[in-house]
């Protein structure tokens, strides 16, 4: 599995791996709105639904940056357009900007409301042994 939910009192941890900064960014996105249990507003099949897909540009000062801004991006989208984001495109994945479509799924609503992704004990490393990326980030609930 690419995301792992942590116990954490008051608050929400996820650990993540990818074998691309990318690939980690994707997990962050597929970890976070699984922990936050989404209320789908129908079970229609995935090969049935209407796809919608959701732009965003983010940027930062560093990678940790941007998987924050990335992911609090993905929230505010969210509770706009009462979504769940289930996969993530890139078009452009640098230290500085990252850029794509989220691809959502119509909720009413969540089991767990996430208020915030944080850089409260926020960890971010590629590995040197296996070449994956690695983080843990903790969000406010």
């Amino acid at each position: 599995m690419a995301y792992e939910i942590l116990p954490h009192t008051g608050d929400l941890r996820v650990r993540l791996t990818g074998k691309t900064k990318a690939g980690l960014f994707q997990s962050a996105l597929k970890g976070m709105f699984a922990a936050a249990g989404p209320r789908y507003v129908n079970d229609v099949e995935p090969e049935n639904r209407v796809i919608q897909e959701r732009h965003f540009s983010v940027e930062g000062a560093s990678a940790e940056d941007i998987l924050v801004n990335l992911l609090n991006e993905a929230i505010s989208l969210s509770d706009i357009h009462h979504e769940s984001y289930e996969d993530i495109k890139f078009s452009l994945v640098t230290d500085a900007k990252a850029e794509g479509y989220f691809v959502d799924r119509a909720v009413r609503g969540f089991d767990t409301q996430i208020k915030a992704a944080t850089h409260h004990n926020l960890s971010l490393q590629k590995r040197e042994d296996t070449g994956e990326w690695e983080a843990t980030v903790t969000f406010d609930v």
